[in-house]
């Protein structure tokens, strides 16, 4: 698949995108001056994708208990604690406190390996 990017003019904003991709969980094919060509995942939009990689990283803040959800939606990139929970409940089927409390209750983790996505 691949993305047209604006305002790409050295080598410095490919080495950018490549970082950036790779931090959002995919892998780049090839990354040239104004256009990046990804390796998706079949049947899976781009969106759900790093939706789903977003989740999995709070189903791993949520497990360290180290944190507050609202210090957990704000390191993960969402605009609100509602925004991260509903869309936390859209994945999972459960909320984040919900989550916690079966994991508590059944040791159950439910997470995928980033890179089985």
């Amino acid at each position: 698949m691949s993305f047209y990017i604006k305002n790409m003019v050295c080598a410095r904003c490919i080495r950018k995108v490549e970082r950036l991709v790779t931090e959002a969980g995919l892998e780049v094919k090839n990354v040239h001056l104004g256009e990046a060509e990804l390796t998706m995942v079949e049947g899976v939009t781009i969106e759900k994708y790093i939706i789903a990689q977003k989740i999995e990283r709070v189903k791993e803040l949520l497990l360290y208990n180290e944190r507050s959800l609202s210090e957990i939606a704000w390191q993960t990139g969402y605009s609100s604690t509602q925004h991260l929970s509903n869309q936390f409940r859209q994945v999972t089927g459960l909320t984040p406190t919900q989550f916690k409390a079966e994991h508590r209750q059944y040791g159950r983790h439910e997470r995928k390996p980033l890179d089985a996505m």
